[in-house]
């Protein structure tokens, strides 16, 4: 390490400048925008999502919207929903066959 280094936490100097990036003032943007629309759009997709029974035509307005933008955001909202369920559904029976064993041990 050279002697007229100050960093001890590594070779990439201290700077925090990063407010005064372009790329960061662009990410927070979008971050902005993205707390607005989940805020707008999502909650009423959740209201959906909580209907018993849910199939296509529950969700058919927001699907077949003339507005391709509201199709869009209604399936990536579904994507995300089931992307969240998948993910505990995979814990839950994770912690299934560490707790109960597999399909092997539940037969001995």
């Amino acid at each position: 390490m050279e002697s007229g280094n100050n960093n001890n936490q590594g070779f990439i100097p201290i700077h925090g400048g990063y407010c005064n990036l372009l790329t960061y003032q662009k990410a927070e943007i979008i971050y902005d925008g993205t707390v607005y629309f989940c805020n707008r759009l999502v909650n009423r997709l959740r209201e959906l999502n909580r209907t018993p029974n849910v199939n296509y035509e529950t969700f058919r307005k927001a699907i077949e919207n003339p507005e391709p933008e509201i199709c869009g955001n209604t399936m990536i909202t579904l994507i995300k929903i089931d992307s969240y369920l998948l993910s505990k559904q995979i814990k839950t029976l994770e912690m299934a066959f560490i707790n109960e064993g597999g399909l092997r041990g539940r037969m001995t």
